[in-house]
């Protein structure tokens, strides 16, 4: 890879630095303390934001690992009344009409609405808007609108109004900003002692100026482009004074997330995070990650769980800046006492503070559970992230992904306590996407994923991104990460469930990857923690899973599959000793054709619903009896349906069948098999098991039971991603990346929505007479009562 001018410069200073110290630079650059001590004492004349600059490519060239925390640079000084109003004289006795243009252009653009030099170069007429009495600057390749202040405003109006094509140097073919905006800005520049235009001191006022004039924090940080709150710190140290408003109205908190917080509601947040025990191994794994000098930390993780679980239950969105806002604005005396919470908020700087100390905790607990070394929150190439990625060995992630694993079945477990279990349960089981906050990478411009842990998520077979069996690229839905959640669900359809339906279960990977692995996963945990096996309903994307992979060990647990088949799964499926397996159930190998065929004409449309329906209930003749089975290992015995003391049918291979009267006569196979000549056959566990399940497919028991768990599972897809409330699939109201960060957003978001089910489940039980009795009676056209009063 190329070194740019400003990398050659900086390793080239490295190299003499280890010349002189008798260090071999390979070594020394992958060494944070030999990097440390170049910067001490080979730099010592330089500035502070010189030194980031110089840390930073250091570390991105070696990739040394390192856990210390770096003060940021200081802000550029902002400019003054008195040095604006020197720039704009001279920008206006500019030599030509041409360069006035430009040097008003580059003043009213950076100074009124803060951008960069490169967004300058490419700002166009059309770009200035006006709406509802504002003047709006759209900036290309950022998605953002910034409003521009007074007087630049009208300055940009007038100048757009003439020119609707590039504003600045409109004759200029080529966009090179360093050429471009250089040229302009040091025309600007008259004597040495004179101030001078600086694009870090013109952005530094438009920021500073709207942090003196109490903009909301979270605003600006759109306007501004920052990705978060914490960047505005190095700029607060030029802003003096504090809002009259009070310290929530910089975090642009509306009148209604100001309310405080009831005790109550703290409490049972705390003890719900204290009832999972996830606090104190979390407070062990950073003591044991972070063990170094310093000021003792003084906010707790239970406290940090608890304010985000409070946004969580307030259907507010999980950002740090609102969990610092709970922490330090929102709660009693008695409820910072109660979590250990010191400090207050005074203005916008001690907010920020505040705000860094939420922060670094929360980080600190990601990357205790973060099991992957992506690198993360910048668009790069692909040769610069193989090389900012940390290594992280097999065994490394796979440790990580149990413990955020254990971290998400912990809360999960807390949050379903109160509640007293049924002997018997069943289940769903299902994947969701969770969009992310990031663009998915670029093909065409060669550059990662801002969050490289997600995948592209598609709708059709097993979320992954690739063709169809006919050759057809699927579509794409999102750059998300795919969520395997295990609800419960009530074991007998069309009743009252006695337990509310809860999710049990949870795990987060990327979309495809090992969906059958995942799902075991998840149904192991619940099945430690004490949820008694039933019925498990899933979807086509599990019965195209491998039979060893999924469909086997889910049996091993003792859960009873009632799954779909795609269209080329239909039919027969194996055959075993001559019994045939149709559609998940044994049958006579006499069965006549037209039923084996009834799915797959009802889906081709050759046969309507009734004349399916009297199809599936004509194969129950043909069905094998079940004589035992299973056993320990699985084994099922099965004899033919013309056997025992009442036949279904009559076979003339079984001439004790042929005197019932009224059974259905079939034509039995020329080479009768071993299930026509035997009393009864034994049938292996992993015969066919991809397709085999608890119900005859197509019965009407099998439908019961399959909306049953599959309408729970998708109802509670939708519950969690309710806008109004939790919102899953709002990835906004989520922005920090990594699949750690999202695993505990994630959690603590499944989390209230239990929690929203478990009381609407006791107000339901309260008045459960009423709600049984304002059920549908069945209608029908005739009642033999309504002849009584003739």
């Amino acid at each position: 890879m190329a070194l740019g001018q400003r990398d050659a410069s900086v390793l080239r200073r490295f190299e003499e630095f280890c010349a002189l110290e008798g260090l071999a630079v390979d070594r020394a650059l992958k060494n944070a303390d030999a990097v440390e001590a170049f910067l001490t004492i080979g730099c010592s004349t330089l500035r502070a934001h010189s030194l980031g600059t110089y840390r930073s490519t250091l570390r991105r060239r070696g990739s040394f690992p390192t856990s210390r925390q770096f003060p940021a640079s200081p802000a550029p000084l902002p400019y003054s009344e008195r040095d604006l109003a020197a720039l704009w004289s001279r920008a206006r006795s500019q030599a030509s009409r041409a360069r006035v243009h430009n040097a008003t252009v580059l003043l009213a653009a950076m100074v009124g609405a803060g951008l960069r030099p490169r967004e300058v170069a490419h700002l166009r007429g059309s770009d200035v808007r006006r709406l509802k009495g504002r003047v709006l600057v759209r900036v290309r390749g950022a998605s953002r609108l910034v409003p521009v202040r007074d007087p630049d405003a009208g300055v940009l109006v007038a100048l757009a109004d003439e020119q609707r094509g590039y504003l600045f140097r409109p004759a200029a073919r080529v966009r090179d900003t360093k050429n471009l905006v250089g040229e302009i800005a040091g025309s600007l520049a008259g004597d040495p002692d004179e101030v001078a235009l600086s694009s870090g001191r013109a952005r530094s006022t438009f920021i500073c100026g709207h942090l003196a004039s109490d903009t909301p924090l979270r605003e600006l940080c759109v306007w501004a482009g920052l990705h978060d709150v914490e960047s505005l710190l190095r700029y607060a140290r030029h802003v003096s004074g504090a809002s009259d408003e009070g310290p929530t109205a910089r975090t642009g908190a509306s009148t209604m997330s100001r309310r405080m917080i009831e005790d109550d509601e703290v409490v049972r947040c705390l003890a719900l995070v204290e009832r999972s025990g996830v606090a104190g191994w979390l407070e062990a794994g950073i003591e044991a990650r972070y063990r170094r000098p310093g000021r003792p930390r003084e906010l707790s993780v239970a406290a940090l769980l608890t304010a985000l679980l409070l946004l969580a239950t307030d259907d507010r969105a999980l950002h740090l800046s609102g969990a610092t806002e709970v922490l330090f604005c929102r709660l009693s005396n008695e409820a910072k006492a109660t979590l250990g919470v010191t400090g207050e908020v005074r203005d916008a700087r001690s907010f920020l503070a505040r705000y860094r100390q939420v922060r670094y905790l929360f980080h600190a607990v990601a990357s205790v559970l973060d099991p992957s070394g992506l690198a993360k929150n910048h668009r790069l190439g692909v040769e610069e992230f193989a090389q900012r990625c940390a290594t992280m060995s097999e065994d490394d992630s796979l440790r990580a992904r149990d413990r955020l694993e254990s971290f998400m079945s912990s809360l999960l477990s807390a949050s379903v306590e109160g509640c007293e279990r049924p002997s018997r349960l069943a289940y769903g089981l299902d994947a969701t996407p969770v969009p992310l906050f990031s663009r998915g990478p670029s093909k065409r411009r060669g550059l990662c994923a801002t969050d490289p842990d997600g995948g592209w998520y598609v709708r059709e077979g097993d979320h992954r991104e690739r063709e169809d069996h006919k050759g057809r690229r699927r579509s794409r839905v999102a750059w998300a990460l795919e969520a395997t959640l295990l609800t419960t669900a009530s074991p007998a359809p069309g009743s009252l469930a006695a337990f509310p339906n809860l999710v049990v279960g949870l795990a987060l990977d990327r979309p495809g990857v090992d969906p059958g692995g995942t799902a075991l996963r998840v149904l192991a945990g619940a099945r430690s923690r004490g949820f008694a096996p039933g019925s498990l309903g899933v979807d086509r994307a599990y019965s195209g899973a491998l039979a060893t992979n999924f469909h086997l060990p889910v049996r091993a647990m003792g859960f009873a599959l009632v799954i779909d088949y795609r269209v080329d799964q239909l039919g027969r499926q194996a055959n075993s000793h001559g019994a045939v397996l149709v559609e998940g159930a044994w049958y006579c190998p006499g069965m006549p054709e037209a039923l084996v065929r009834a799915t797959i004409d009802l889906r081709a449309g050759a046969i309507d619903a009734d004349t399916y329906r009297q199809r599936i209930d004509a194969r129950r003749a043909y069905q094998l009896r079940r004589k035992s089975g299973p056993d320990v290992d699985g084994y099922e015995r099965f004899m033919c349906p013309a056997q025992g003391t009442r036949p279904k049918v009559r076979c003339e291979l079984r001439p004790t069948s042929l005197a019932v009267i009224g059974a259905r006569t079939l034509n039995p196979p020329t080479s009768p098999p071993l299930l026509c000549s035997q009393h009864a056959v034994t049938i292996a566990p992993d015969v066919a098991a991809r397709h085999a399940q608890s119900f005859a497919y197509g019965s009407e028991e099998w439908a019961r039971h399959y909306a049953t768990l599959r309408n729970t599972i998708e109802g509670w897809n939708g519950f969690v991603k309710d806008p109004a409330h939790e919102a899953l699939a709002q990835p906004a109201r989520r922005r920090v990346r990594g699949i750690a960060a999202q695993g505990i957003f994630v959690t603590l978001l499944i989390v209230a929505a239990n929690l929203r089910k478990i009381e609407t489940h006791h107000r339901q039980m309260v008045h459960r007479d009423e709600i049984e009795a304002r059920k549908r009676t069945r209608r029908r056209r005739v009642s033999l009562t309504d002849y009584l009063a003739s």
